[in-house]
């Protein structure tokens, strides 16, 4: 079960990193990359599932597309 659950999470975090790969920085992508494994590891550790935490992020790529486009703001671009 284990095996699976980690799985998960990685492929989230696979989707979320190949949806940004050429779109921002390396630098930006490692560190939200960081961010979302530290927080699912986190909500996971305080009770809740690892699908209640999926869900609550909701789809990777969208996730990046708004990450992608607050990075373009902040920019300035």
């Amino acid at each position: 079960m284990e095996i699976n659950s980690d799985m998960r999470q990685e492929e989230f975090l696979k989707t979320f990193q190949e949806a940004l790969t050429g779109k921002v920085s390396d630098r930006i992508i490692q560190e939200n990359v960081n961010y979302y494994r530290n927080y699912m590891n986190q909500e996971i550790q305080k009770g809740k599932s690892e699908d209640e935490v999926l869900t609550s992020l909701g789809d990777p790529r969208l996730l990046a597309k708004t990450l992608e486009e607050s990075n373009k703001s902040a920019n300035g671009d």
